[in-house]
């Protein structure tokens, strides 16, 4: 590719008009190779993979652009094969920041400009690690040759160094599964380097689980080792009117009794939204319902959504009378509201 890059210069400085040359890169397979899984000697299954993510943005074509190519590519053979050992999602992220695309409002461009510049801090991040492994690197990139991102993989692994470059290239889900595998050394080890020297990425853990659509189960790792800090960080960044947000209460609740941790009783967050959907709460009472669950005191939730009780009464009332069938309907109110009383009763506590 680069030597069409300067073949198309040089017929450019000797034509009177300019002509475009484009290289398309295909992998070599020798003809006696029938499983075609050929890989060479100067080769690996994590360099042939990191190739063609570089080749995304063309649709597999090299490119007569220069600056684009040594964007791309590299500017020279050692910056090129550094980007070849780069995390796949790493790649992707290269570039600089557009700074306004078609049909965008101005909050759209900062949100992107927000995840862009995080985006570079991983960057930056995994070539200070890399540009450290010195000596060792080749034992590294043997590590990561055959693109097997698991955590026995990493728990093979002997070197600090290493183990904190290969975090780089598990995915969210990855993390979070080597944390629920690991054993209690790297499970401490991988939370100390996301949680206090990298914490840009224990940020995009918490902001994975507060859209999670998984199961609670990969949380057992994190909850065992963040502890209350875990559900802490998710309920201060959740949005309550999400539309999955009832299967993530549910999940952290189910994960506080798999862990045998009692944090809060997450269900007072599904029976506030309640309230607050039926209109029942003014901007203080909000303010201060969410205040007490994001300080996990349940007693001045229960108390104040137990003022609230005979006025949801009063609302199901009047809606239920609107249906068809509004008498079972009703027997039915009863039966929950008195269950929901029961459940925000601080008697015993």
């Amino acid at each position: 590719m680069r030597i069409t890059l300067d073949l198309c210069d040089e017929l450019n400085e000797e034509l009177d008009h300019k002509i475009t040359i484009f290289s398309f890169p295909m992998r070599y397979i020798p003809l006696s190779d029938l499983k075609r899984g050929y890989v060479g000697k100067n080769w690996n299954m994590k360099y042939l993979r990191a190739l063609q993510r570089m080749l995304i943005p063309t649709q597999g074509k090299g490119v007569s652009a220069r600056s684009f190519f040594y964007a791309a590519f590299g500017k020279d053979d050692k910056e090129f094969v550094k980007f070849l050992a780069m995390p796949e999602v790493h790649l992707g992220w290269r570039g600089h920041f557009v700074e306004k695309k078609k049909g965008e409002t101005q909050l759209e461009v900062e949100q992107r400009r927000k995840i862009w510049k995080e985006n570079q801090s991983y960057i930056k991040e995994w070539d200070k690690l890399f540009n450290s492994l010195g000596d060792s690197k080749e034992e590294f990139i043997s590590a990561i040759g055959d693109n097997n991102n698991s955590y026995e993989r990493f728990h093979s692994l002997s070197n600090e160094l290493h183990k904190k470059l290969f975090i780089h290239y598990f995915t969210i889900p990855g993390v979070l599964k080597a944390l629920k595998d690991a054993t209690p050394e790297d499970r401490d080890f991988i939370f100390n380097y996301i949680y206090s020297e990298f914490p840009i990425m224990y940020k995009r853990i918490i902001e994975y689980v507060c859209n999670m659509k998984t199961t609670y189960s990969v949380l057992e790792g994190i909850c065992n080792v963040a502890g209350e800090q875990f559900f802490k960080d998710v309920i201060n960044n959740v949005d309550f009117e999400i539309e999955n947000m009832e299967h993530i209460i549910n999940c952290l609740n189910r994960i506080q009794t798999k862990t045998n941790m009692k944090v809060f009783n997450f269900d007072l967050v599904k029976y506030a939204a309640l309230f607050n959907s039926a209109h029942l709460l003014n901007d203080v009472e909000r303010k201060e319902l969410l205040k007490s669950i994001r300080e996990f005191d349940e007693r001045s939730v229960k108390q104040l959504l137990l003022l609230k009780i005979k006025s949801l009464k009063s609302f199901l009332d009047a809606d239920a009378q609107t249906q068809v069938g509004n008498s079972y309907l009703s027997e039915e109110i009863e039966n929950c509201l008195r269950e929901l009383n029961q459940q925000l009763s601080l008697f015993g506590e």
